[in-house]
């Protein structure tokens, strides 16, 4: 299955422009300092605490130009922030209010969430209005050019292309969003679970996974979201099992520096 993530416009970053019927006039919208901005004073609080035995969320990402996003956890929704960087000074960053809420296509959530029974056109505004993921996301990451975004849980992993429509709904954009490996990592036939997820650093296509079976795979999105391109196996036991796993169990990665290649 090949997936394409060449999705910019020709100027190469900007997402299509919304209609004015969606669209938020200029005049609406209000800028407040990052720290003050209205959407983290309720989200913060559940973000605060980390249960016992589940990762400790990050829950920001930044395209490195003018947009920030960020998972609610409480509306289970991601957030995009316009935001400015040096105004009124160097060190200011200012981020706008209201914020966009990105939102997963309908045929995208019934495959993610394996319910092809919500087919109904009565149905459909109510489960895309109320559902972004059936998994709980504690960790959002963004590719090298801004394109796509990986939104990771104990239960799930998706990636979602960030250069979206305009909903009919105020404020909304439409992001399409694909599962990962879900045939290795979230099988009900095995108890494999994901230790670390990193995109890697030259490339806007290539996804780094650590499992608990002590795999290590690479994905090529662009080529197959199923199946990795590349598995190096860190300890002689038969792959997808992981309750053999004893003399060596990595935990974590990095992909390096500036020498990598």
């Amino acid at each position: 299955m090949r997936f394409a993530l060449d999705l910019a416009e020709p100027d190469g970053r900007q997402s299509p422009a919304p209609s004015p019927s969606n669209s938020t006039p200029k005049a609406e919208l209000q800028w407040f300092p990052l720290q003050n901005h209205p959407l983290f004073s309720s989200a913060t609080a559940t973000a605060a605490s980390t249960p016992a035995g589940k990762m400790p969320p990050n829950l920001m990402a930044w395209d490195g130009a003018t947009r920030l996003y960020f998972w609610d956890l409480n509306k289970k929704c991601l957030h995009r922030i316009s935001i400015r960087l040096g105004e009124p000074d160097p060190t200011s960053i200012l981020a706008a209010f209201p914020s966009k809420i990105v939102m997963i296509p309908l045929l995208d959530w019934i495959v993610l969430s394996q319910k092809p029974e919500i087919l109904s056109a009565a149905e459909a505004p109510r489960v895309a209005s109320r559902h972004a993921t059936e998994f709980e996301v504690n960790k959002i990451s963004i590719n090298r050019n801004g394109s796509a975004l990986l939104l990771a849980g104990l239960e799930g992993l998706c990636v979602m292309y960030l250069y979206g429509r305009s909903s009919t709904e105020e404020n909304t954009i439409i992001c399409r969003t694909v599962s990962v490996g879900s045939e290795i990592f979230f099988n009900r036939n095995n108890f494999i679970r994901t230790l670390q997820i990193s995109w890697h650093p030259y490339s806007d296509t290539h996804l780094g996974i650590l499992s608990s079976d002590s795999v290590f795979r690479i994905f090529d999105l662009s080529v197959d979201i199923g199946q990795p391109e590349q598995e190096y196996y860190l300890q002689p036991v038969e792959p997808g099992n992981s309750s053999n796993a004893a003399a060596i169990c990595p935990v974590d990665f990095s992909f390096g520096g500036s020498f990598v290649g």
